[in-house]
C-alpha cells in the first residue's frame, strides 16, 4: 500500500503525461473533503448522536493513511497508563478482519482470536500487551461499551481513532510521519491525507515519528 501511494503522492505536478491522472484524482479529493466536511457538521451539530464511554478515552490515531507508527504507539501510550496504574482496555475497529460485530480479541488470560479474526494490528496489540483486554467493531461506540461492561478499565484507548467523531475522547494523540507529515497535501485519493490539516486543531497531542 505505501510504494503505490508513494507513487501517487510524489507524482511530478510538472509531468505533462500524468495529468489527466492529476486532475482527475484531485476532483475525487474535492468530492471526499466534502464528504468529510458534511460528516463532521452533521456530528457538530447533533444530527448524528456522539457516543459517550462512562471512562476516560485516550484516541491514538492518523491524520494520513498509511504507516505513520500509530500501532507502536498505541502500545506504548497502553504500556505508560499501565505503569501509572491506571486500569486499559484497547478499542479497533478490526479493519480487514474476516469476523463482524464486536469481538474480544483478548481477555486477562490471552489472546482468543487469530489474526484473521481479529485483524493483523489488534492481533498484534493483544500479543504485546499481555492482561489487556482488546475489543474489535465496526462501531466503536458498541466495542467501547463492550469493553467497559465486561473489564470495567479506568480508560479505554481508541487505536486509530482520530476520524471516529462519533465517539467521544479525552484526549487525542494524532502522529506524524517526520519525513513527510502532510506529503504533497492532497486528500485521498490524489494525495494521502484522510483529513484537512486544520483538523489537527482537534489533537491534543501531535507525535512526530520515524525520526532517525
Amino acid at each position: 500500500m505505501g510504494t503505490l501511494l508513494d507513487s501517487i503522492v510524489y507524482t511530478s505536478r510538472n509531468d505533462p503525461a500524468t495529468l489527466p491522472l492529476r486532475t482527475g484524482l484531485r476532483f475525487l479529493s474535492i468530492l471526499f473533503g466534502a464528504g468529510v466536511k458534511a460528516r463532521t457538521a452533521l456530528v457538530r451539530s447533533g444530527v448524528l448522536s456522539t457516543g459517550h464511554a462512562p471512562c476516560r478515552i485516550v484516541s491514538v490515531g492518523a491524520l494520513a493513511a498509511g504507516g505513520t507508527g500509530k500501532t507502536p504507539v498505541a502500545i506504548m501510550t497502553a504500556r505508560l497508563l499501565l505503569r501509572a496504574g491506571h486500569r486499559v482496555a484497547v478499542v479497533s475497529r478490526g479493519y480487514r478482519r474476516e469476523s463482524s460485530g464486536v469481538r474480544v480479541v483478548s481477555d486477562f488470560s490471552g489472546v482468543l482470536l487469530s489474526p484473521r479474526e481479529a485483524g493483523d494490528e489488534p492481533h498484534l496489540i493483544a500479543s504485546a500487551l499481555p492482561g489487556v483486554p482488546v475489543v474489535v467493531g465496526e462501531r466503536r461506540v458498541d466495542a467501547a461499551m463492550l469493553a467497559y461492561e465486561r473489564f470495567r478499565p479506568n480508560v479505554i484507548l481508541l487505536d486509530d481513532g482520530f476520524q471516529h467523531i462519533r465517539l467521544h475522547r479525552d484526549i487525542d494523540v494524532v502522529t506524524l510521519d517526520s519525513r513527510h507529515p502532510f506529503a504533497n497535501g492532497f486528500l485521498l485519493p490524489r494525495g494521502i491525507l484522510r483529513e484537512p490539516r486544520e483538523a489537527l486543531a482537534r489533537a491534543r497531542v501531535a507525535l512526530f515519528t520515524r525520526f532517525d
